[in-house]
């Protein structure tokens, strides 16, 4: 890293609760793309 980022000494992670998450929308493209895909698709 650049010497003059700050990193810090540790990231706390916290688990988000599913009823917090609203507000994803995929557009159209991304979301045939990866219908398309084996690992993703049906």
């Amino acid at each position: 890293m650049a010497p003059h980022w700050a990193v810090p000494a540790r990231a706390a992670s916290r688990p988000v609760s599913p009823a917090l998450i609203h507000g994803v929308s995929v557009p159209p493209a991304s979301a045939r793309l990866l219908d398309a895909m084996e690992d993703y698709g049906d």
